[in-house]
């Protein structure tokens, strides 16, 4: 006599307990991409978020000694600021308000950069030719400080 062997049937209609699992990461998004495509450069319009919001004028970045800093010169439009005068420029850099006075900071101030520390780089902001020179001078005045 042959022994047969049992052979188990498989209900077609019946759901399988084993649930499909996906091994493959998803791909992480990273929310601050904008900040990183948008990096703080040299000679460029920003809205300084670290120091009440007014506009700045980048003059230097220092990646060196970690943490990362920006110099920058700050512009208003008050004539004094903290009971220290302001420097008024001839034209207004900001394009829409070209009628309206402007005033730049007498000193250059440093901030330590974060992703929060400045906005996006305004676009079409630009000193008059004789503003530049008020700002190479102030730039000059601050470096030949640090010498002495």
């Amino acid at each position: 006599m042959k022994k047969v062997k049992k052979v188990k049937k498989i209900n077609a209609t019946k759901p399988t307990t084993k649930k499909c699992v996906n091994t493959q990461k998803k791909p992480v998004k990273n929310r601050n991409t904008s900040f990183q495509k948008d990096d703080v450069k040299a000679k460029e319009f920003r809205y300084n978020k670290a120091r009440g919001g007014h506009p700045a004028y980048i003059v230097k970045v220092i990646k060196k000694p970690q943490p990362k800093k920006a110099k920058f010169v700050g512009l208003t439009d008050h004539d004094t600021t903290f009971g220290v005068k302001n420097v008024l420029l001839d034209e207004n850099p900001n394009p829409k308000l070209k009628g309206q006075k402007a005033y730049a900071r007498p000193k250059v101030d440093e901030v330590i950069l974060t992703k929060k520390t400045f906005g996006k780089k305004l676009e079409g902001w630009e000193f008059a030719i004789s503003d530049k020179e008020k700002i190479r001078i102030i730039i000059e005045n601050d470096s030949n400080k640090k010498k002495k």
